[in-house]
């Protein structure tokens, strides 16, 4: 098997926005966005591009980058240099972005990598450009490769439309509140909408650097909230930046089973550690089973699900073997007690 793509790795963006005029058209806003990024020891069948979003992953319809390549590979084990451009026709307030390139030298086997910045992904502030922007060139030419399918893959890497038609224009975030975005489940395969979600649910696993604060309670490392609304936000009014026992252990089993960019010792013997501390925590208080902390690990009031340390248990199984010596220690112990509970 030919050797995959080592790495992706993005090396700056540019954003702004403002507004358009065309002897046409007239006066319009604008958002642009522009990363450059690199693909490490390119191969013969890959492709790459970014995902973004615009209201911090709350919706999810779909939406388009342009990609050109810059330059490379330039032989066995080069970079190649790309640009993604953006332009969204309203005036967003910020853009978050991940890098990604999906290489199919291995087969039906497909080797999804990304680069969100260690799980914090990338964010754009948009410069506000006080003089409107005229028809011109665009910043970079468009690439000379076609658009390509992965299905119809050969030869030189080519970048990609971020997902299949049917092509749909973002909306502006507060339009979101007047009506429902469209699913991308509903547009696109499974398989297409997963690199999305498994972002956005890694965005959800507290580490050393990565912490939620919440009520004044800092997040421990390990600690896998449900989600980062809170009460006031336009979809809720209800608190679900906790941990709940069953849907973490869910989450750490999906984390075990998917490729990441870095690492996952250290994500997993995490998740052992607080799972082990909120199962100490809730066994003092005499509630062996109880479903919910918070981000700290202490008891935060709610009932008892005894489903939650049974798939605890099933998801450190799953991973076990990717723990560390010492991580695989403090698991037998969480899987003792929790099978004890259930027995």
């Amino acid at each position: 098997m030919t050797a995959s793509v080592k790495a992706i790795e993005a090396v700056r963006h540019e954003c702004t926005k403002g507004w358009d005029e065309t002897p046409t058209a007239g006066r319009h806003p604008y958002t642009e966005l522009m990363v450059e990024f690199e693909v490490k020891d390119p191969g013969p069948a890959h492709v790459c591009g970014i995902h973004y979003t615009t209201d911090m992953w709350k919706t999810r319809e779909v939406a388009y980058a342009e990609c050109v390549l810059l330059d490379g590979p330039n032989g066995p084990g080069g970079v190649e240099k790309w640009a993604a451009h953006v332009n969204l026709e309203f005036q967003a307030d910020l853009l978050e972005f991940a890098v990604f390139c999906y290489d199919y030298r291995d087969g039906d086997h497909v080797r999804e990598i990304f680069d969100n910045n260690h799980g914090e992904l990338y964010r754009a502030t948009p410069l506000e450009r006080a003089e409107a922007r005229r028809p011109s060139e665009p910043k970079y030419a468009r690439a000379s490769a076609p658009e390509i399918r992965p299905s119809t893959l050969t030869g030189h890497g080519a970048a990609i439309r971020v997902m299949p038609e049917p092509r749909v224009q973002p909306k502006p975030p507060a339009a979101a509140a007047t009506g429902r975005a469209i699913p991308a489940a509903t547009l696109v395969s499974l398989d297409a909408v997963a690199p999305y979600l498994e972002i956005l649910m890694m965005r959800n696993f507290a580490t050393n650097t990565w912490k939620f604060t919440v009520n004044g309670k800092v997040s421990l490392p390990g600690c896998i909230i449900a989600s980062p609304s809170e009460p006031g936000d336009a979809e809720t009014d209800q608190s679900y930046a906790n941990s709940w026992v069953r849907d973490s252990a869910l989450c750490a089993l999906e984390a075990g089973r998917i490729d990441l960019p870095w690492s996952k010792i250290d994500l997993l013997d995490d998740f052992v550690s607080f799972s082990r501390l909120t199962q100490q925590q809730a066994r003092n208080a005499n509630r062996q089973g109880h479903a919910c902390f918070f981000v700290d690990g202490t008891l935060r009031p709610w009932g008892i699900q005894a489903d939650g340390p049974a798939l605890r248990t099933i998801a450190v199984l799953d991973f076990f073997d990717q723990l560390s010596g010492s991580g695989r220690d403090e698991a037998k112990r969480l899987i003792n007690d929790d099978v004890s509970y259930l027995l």
